[in-house]
């Protein structure tokens, strides 16, 4: 879609598009094991119960009693 090596600077070529041109230099990182581990649990608990998570912040008092501490780094990157 963007073609650094093209004619138009890639500010430009952005702006045609319509995008950020951050957007364009945005890498996602990879999802750790723990976090693929606390996924599958809430997976696997709201398939086998749907009606579960029906009531506030139930899925966070999941994630808080695994113990892996993505509650923590997912409230202080909700914080930035």
């Amino acid at each position: 879609m963007i073609a650094p090596e093209a004619g138009l600077s890639v500010s430009r070529q952005c702006a045609l598009l319509g995008i950020a041109r951050s957007s364009f230099y945005y890498r996602p990182r990879p999802e750790s094991a723990a976090e693929l581990d606390v996924l599958k649990r809430l997976d696997r608990i709201f398939t086998n119960d749907p009606v579960y998570g029906s009531r506030p912040h139930t899925s966070q008092r999941i994630i808080e009693t695994t113990g892996s501490g993505l509650a923590k780094r997912e409230s202080a990157a909700h914080a930035n």
